[in-house]
């Protein structure tokens, strides 16, 4: 619902346009909540827009740990789990969208849509994989 432009610092905020030197685009955030340190923003931030950008920065924040652990274990589609993704389709864009940034589009971001067995299933994996290894 909010606009998590309104107080992140902004590319476009900064240069005015597009930073063709590096190749970001005008709306690629340079700061999460940047534009909060003008008090005058600050008074009129809404908290929808606060909202936004929070979710935005932690879905990145965990999409680039992901990756770098994808990347390291050669791993090319990942399977995003848990409550913070339950329903929540639009840090699910922000997942999909940051992972196929950040390699170059050759790894993919999946969701489980029924995720909540998930830990049961690993448990019992588990505990298969422990009972095996105590029988040798």
């Amino acid at each position: 619902k909010g606009d998590a432009s309104a107080v992140d610092k902004l590319v476009g905020d900064i240069y005015g346009d597009d930073y063709k030197g590096l190749g970001l685009s005008s709306d690629t955030v340079a700061s999460s909540f940047g534009k909060l340190v003008n008090s005058s923003l600050r008074e009129k931030v809404k908290k929808e827009d606060m909202a936004a950008s929070l979710t935005q920065m932690i879905s990145w924040n965990i999409a680039q740990i992901a990756r770098l652990v994808a990347e390291r274990e050669d791993a090319k589609t990942i399977i995003f789990t848990g409550s913070f993704l339950r329903r929540n389709h639009a840090a699910q864009r922000k997942f999909a969208s940051a992972f196929r940034y950040w390699s170059n589009g050759e790894s993919r971001a999946l969701f489980m849509k029924h995720e909540g067995y998930v830990g049961a299933v690993g448990a019992l994996a588990m505990s298969n994989l422990i009972r095996e290894e105590s029988q040798h």
